[in-house]
């Protein structure tokens, strides 16, 4: 079961099973954006995945940007012996 923080950090979401979204028929294969999926109502949601009509995928992870000098130390640290 997808917890509600899965599904409102979710990046998106893979169709498995045919559905219709709205006006248009939504088919196996297709992805859905995340925010169609945060568009959709909540029950809706439960339903989709319950059914395993979609397979919420998680967003990317962020970069972290790091500082060149604590970078360098931390790989000069990891080649000594």
């Amino acid at each position: 079961m997808n917890t509600p923080a899965e599904i409102a950090h979710a990046g998106g979401a893979y169709v498995r099973r045919p559905f219709t979204l709205g006006q248009r028929t939504v088919a196996n294969g297709d992805v859905l954006s995340a925010a169609q999926v945060r568009a959709l109502p909540n029950g809706n949601l439960r339903a989709l995945i319950n059914l395993g009509k979609i397979d919420l995928f998680p967003s990317a992870p962020k970069k972290v940007s790091r500082g060149g000098a604590e970078c360098a130390e931390n790989k000069k640290n990891s080649l000594s012996p």
